[in-house]
């Protein structure tokens, strides 16, 4: 077995078909059957079940894969620790929408002031996304809304925010002193995208309420959810973030909905094996020092 072997499986497993893998490895499909023909031979195990050109990881495939990760792990630990000896270095950064745009910003602007050789990249995802991608170690850190229970993670809380109801003055909400999320039933509710966090917890409560929302809207920039509530065309619940991103004239209020608890936590996730150079590490103390409570 050798780590190319790892690296074909691996693909395979995250693609569902050797042709796919092929594809993306840029290797001959029968290369890659070969490789999983040989490591099955190697082991004395079936690593697939192959039902309608599918792959199908077996019992026993789905414990290699696990432990193919690990492997990789190292290696790509190995890999980070050694280039962090380079001059030419690179931290790669995963956030979602609304960390990206009120958050991050004064985190690395304070990280490049001492740290002015040192290459940033950043990829904003959805949070799901962003835990796979720090799981597969295509980024160093991400720094996301939504609490998530991966047993390969750890997570480090960094800010607090609280949801809030944003609509316009002109609704009839605005007149209301408490306001219930039974309220919003008859209310043109316009959510972010599905996996977003704030969609995800609105989801949530919606269900745990028994709140049935009439065909919402969806979008997944919140700037344009904004402009629609502004003009009283629906009402969004939102991070209280974006306060600061209405102007002073702007049509817009804010309001609690009492009879739930939307405050939540933001967090920093790394991979638990993961290499964490003297840069990362001052990346993840500069978000963790009440910079931004």
């Amino acid at each position: 077995m050798t780590l190319r072997h790892l690296k074909i499986f691996i693909s395979v497993c995250e693609n569902k078909s050797t042709v796919a893998a092929a594809n993306l490895l840029h290797i001959a499909q029968p290369s890659i059957s070969f490789a999983i023909k040989e490591l099955e031979n190697e082991f004395g195990i079936k690593l697939f079940e192959r039902i309608s050109r599918k792959m199908i990881l077996t019992e026993e495939g789905k414990i290699f894969l696990y432990q193919a990760r690990e492997i990789m792990n190292k290696i790509n630990q190995i890999e980070s620790s050694l280039k962090d000896c380079d001059i030419k270095k690179e931290i790669k950064i995963g956030c979602s929408v609304t960390i990206g745009i009120f958050l991050l910003p004064k985190i690395l602007k304070i990280f490049k002031e001492t740290n002015k050789n040192i290459k940033l990249s950043v990829i904003i995802k959805d949070s799901k996304t962003l835990s796979q991608l720090v799981i597969k170690n295509e980024i160093d850190i991400a720094l996301i809304e939504t609490p998530l229970i991966e047993k390969d993670l750890d997570s480090t809380p960094f800010h607090k925010d609280t949801l809030l109801l944003f609509l316009s003055k002109k609704n009839p909400l605005s007149s209301k002193t408490i306001i219930k999320l039974k309220d919003l039933e008859n209310q043109n509710l316009i959510f972010r995208e599905e996996h977003s966090a704030v969609r995800t917890l609105i989801d949530s409560a919606l269900v745990s309420n028994n709140i049935k929302i009439n065909h919402p809207w969806e979008s997944v920039s919140t700037q344009a959810i904004l402009s629609l509530v502004e003009n009283n065309l629906g009402v969004s619940i939102l991070p209280s973030l974006w306060i600061s991103d209405l102007n002073k004239k702007s049509e817009i209020i804010t309001k609690k909905i009492d009879d739930i608890s939307f405050e939540r936590k933001y967090l920093i996730i790394n991979h638990k094996n993961k290499y964490i150079s003297p840069a990362l590490k001052q990346i993840i103390d500069i978000c963790t020092k009440n910079y931004f409570e």
